[in-house]
């Protein structure tokens, strides 16, 4: 390893963590400082963008504390860290350091530690008491003290065999920084008044009008040398509770024996334990007087963050919320860790750090941002919640609350939603639309018994913040939201209206294109749109769901705005089967589009929104960003795989300076699955948060699907994964994009609202 120019510690740990599989690392604060660097926001995805990209120059750390300062600014603190810069491409050709910190000053970041040069950094606590990988500390929380200083809690760790994070790293002791708010300097450094290890006070700290509470957790981790049994089962999974006066942490503590506050810490016994091998909890008390905990369940092997909620400091802390975390590379990756940050959602959720790492060290020296912090949601305990039904029944109406959950704001205008039916006992179809109205006669997906079909849907919210579903056929839902439309927003939304029912007997909002039998292969149906069933005349684009029904054959449709025909399709047609898709589509001259099939089929239309003239969305000629078929073609030769994608596999796909967009706030991309051999799905991400539990498309084995995805994107990138073990063959092509951040629209990180199947 020491061929791979490392600087020596680095070297040294990269050997202690080979020999564990894969163990976390970090760095410090004020002597030195590195180059500076902002953020987008301080929204999850926009913190999660702005540490994938290394930009502070923190190039991997992981257990992020954050301490807001009296002076509005926030001081992290990271374990085992990294220090670089963004264009650092591996972990072993950066410097490492047991803790750094970064210097939040509104948006933009500085890189601080202990001392010496990037390459061989001093950590920012203890690192002139450290001895390289035998001794060394990592910060815990803290908070700003009685005298005005902020005041951090560390844990003292050692490891006689010198290899670091690995087997035999053992916490010895708790100390406590005292540091200058205004300079950061750290004043002193030395053992806390209690500096026992077990459990160690100060692992969260938080107060009230009179108290300071130090909770306590053992953290012993790497107690042996085989896998799990390197967490100490007896300890990790319970936390201790202590009290000081208000900020006087050079106070002796008080302990609570579960009746009573006592001195004898021996006395001391959990107030919450669950999980099982840890269950380490971060608690922040609330303006109402209860305190809400989060904990990254299981630590390394967990797949989720629990939220507790309490009356009071000593509990009892009740389960709430489970929010599943994926991790940033499928199995190769674990997720670990959640901490509080200062920030919430419009919805009122906690913005909460997670750590990532992978489970094979190579693969986290090649790619050193799968070992940077990403910053996810969790709901408050105050954020409605809703019942959910066993199942839909046929001629059901669940009405959904959306407005103030999910990171959508309370005054949301409408939402764009992913909508998957899963187990229908019989051919049909689901309606969304906003509840208070009538339901409209129109579908938002179509229903397939035996298989598992999505859709994407931009509805409208009710007065009342839900949206209403309507289901045909008794069958499951699912819906994750993907995003939201502001009031502010240039699209108006509506509840679906149909311009187009080619089926003898059947109506649209108006009478105009009913009842005109099949389409034929290569025939162009011209459909009025503009000044209909609440699209204004004045708008330039339209969101509508083509669904086509009765197909004789495999094949496709192509919606466009009656100039030049593109080359891409929008819906993949299943025989005997209806299929839907929805598609943002620029409108032509007179407020008309044109709809093209490959096969004779019935065609449908269903106006679910329209944009204005203010540009928020920028429509583009459909292109190819992505083929993984042999011999394809896309817009610029890029992005040919050559190859079908299979279960676990994440692609990534550069969208920004292809196709027409351009570095901008989110896409509108239209993803299709072909040729599986087994069902699945695939889901769509910015790549900079951890892949979510959600899905874009579902497929069934050997049949075509297609739909469409309104995502984010990472600094001109999104993500695309494949659910499940089989093979598939994926197509995506670019329809638009919205160029302004803080426009109308606001994309989130996807997350699930409703499945019935959860029960």
């Amino acid at each position: 390893m020491q061929g791979m120019g490392l600087p020596r510690t680095s070297a040294k740990l990269m050997v202690a963590l080979a020999c564990v599989l894969a163990v976390p690392i970090v760095a410090a604060p004020p002597a030195v400082a590195a180059a500076t660097n902002c953020a987008a926001s301080t929204g999850p995805l926009d913190l999660s963008t702005f540490f994938a990209s290394a930009g502070s120059g923190l190039v991997g750390g992981d257990y992020p504390h954050s301490y807001p300062l009296p002076d509005g600014r926030v001081l992290w603190l990271f374990q085992d860290s990294f220090v670089g810069g963004p264009d650092t491409p591996r972990l072993d050709h950066a410097g490492f350091a047991h803790n750094v910190a970064l210097v939040q000053t509104g948006l933009c970041f500085e890189l601080r530690w202990g001392g010496g040069p990037a390459e061989a950094p001093q950590s920012f606590l203890g690192g002139s008491l450290e001895g390289d990988l035998f001794h060394w500390w990592w910060p815990l929380d803290g908070e700003i003290g009685s005298d005005g200083n902020l005041h951090v809690f560390a844990a003292e760790f050692v490891n006689g065999a010198g290899t670091g994070a690995g087997s035999g790293a053992t916490p010895v002791a708790v100390w406590r920084a005292v540091i200058d708010p205004v300079s950061l300097t750290v004043l002193t450094f030395e053992p806390a008044p209690d500096p026992s290890d077990r459990p160690l006070f100060g692992f969260s700290v938080t107060s009230d009008e009179a108290w300071s509470y130090l909770y306590g957790n053992c953290y012993r981790q790497f107690t042996e040398p085989m896998f799990v049994g390197w967490f100490d089962l007896t300890c990790n999974a319970q936390v201790d509770v202590a009290r000081v006066p208000k900020g006087h942490f050079e106070a002796v503590p008080e302990y609570w024996d579960g009746t009573a506050w006592v001195a004898d810490r021996d006395d001391a016994v959990p107030v919450h334990v669950d999980g099982t091998f840890a269950d380490p909890l971060q608690v922040e008390r609330l303006a109402d007087g209860r305190y809400v905990a989060v904990s990254h369940l299981d630590d390394w092997f967990g797949t989720a963050v629990f939220a507790y909620v309490a009356p009071s400091a000593t509990g009892p802390f009740t389960l709430y919320a489970r929010v599943p975390v994926a991790t940033a590379c499928g199995g190769e990756c674990t997720t670990y860790f959640a901490g509080f940050t200062p920030w919430r959602t419009a919805s009122g959720s906690f913005e909460i750090a997670i750590s990532n790492f992978t489970w094979t060290i190579a693969t986290a020296v090649e790619q050193p941002w799968l070992y940077r912090p990403s910053v996810v949601t969790v709901p408050s305990p105050d954020e409605p919640a809703e019942p959910i039904p066993v199942l839909i029944e046929a001629d059901g109406t669940v009405a959904l609350r959306l407005a103030g959950r999910n990171g959508v704001d309370r005054e949301a205008a409408s939402v764009a939603l992913t909508l998957v039916a899963a187990g229908a006992q019989a051919n049909g179809y689901v309606t969304v639309w906003a509840c208070g109205g009538p339901r409209p006669v129109a579908s938002s997906l179509n229903l397939a018994p035996g298989s598992t079909v999505g859709n994407t849907v931009i509805a409208p919210v009710g007065a009342d913040g839900r949206v209403c579903l309507w289901a045909s056929a008794r069958t499951e839902l699912i819906v994750d939201v993907q995003g939201w439309m502001t009031t502010r927003s240039d699209h108006h939304g509506i509840d679906p209206v149909r311009l187009l029912d080619t089926r003898p007997g059947y109506a649209t909002v108006d009478g105009i294109g009913a009842g005109g039998g099949v389409v034929r292969p290569g025939q162009v149906l011209r459909v009025p749109v503009a000044g209909r069933g609440g699209v204004s005349s004045a708008s330039r684009l339209v969101s509508l769901n083509i669904t086509a029904a009765g197909a004789r054959a495999a094949g496709f449709v192509k919606v466009w705005d009656c100039g030049a025909e593109p080359s891409t399709s929008n819906l993949n047609v299943v025989v005997g089967q209806a299929a839907s898709n929805l598609s943002v589509v620029a409108l032509g001259l007179g407020g008309e589009l044109c709809a093209i099939s490959s096969v004779t089929t019935h065609l449908l239309v269903d106006a679910q929104g329209w944009w204005g003239a203010r540009g928020e969305l920028a429509p583009v000629l459909p292109s190819r960003l992505i083929d993984s078929r042999p011999g394809a073609t896309t817009v610029d030769g890029f992005g040919l795989v050559g190859r079908p994608i299979v279960g676990g596999e994440v692609l990534y796909v550069p969208v920004a300076a292809r196709g027409s967009v351009g570095l901008g706030e989110a896409v509108v991309l239209n993803v299709v699955a072909l040729h599986a051999d087994r069902a699945g799905y695939l889901t769509v991400w910015p790549c900079a948060a951890p892949q979510p539990a959600t899905s874009n498309v579902n497929f069934q084995a050997r049949a075509a699907r297609a739909t469409l995805a309104i995502t984010t994107m990472s600094e001109g990138w999104v993500c695309l994964a494949v659910g499940g073990a089989g093979r598939v063959d994926v197509v995506v092509d670019v329809m638009g994009w919205f160029p302004a951040r803080g426009g109308g629209y606001v994309p989130l990180v996807p997350s699930r609202a409703l499945d019935t199947r959860n029960r």
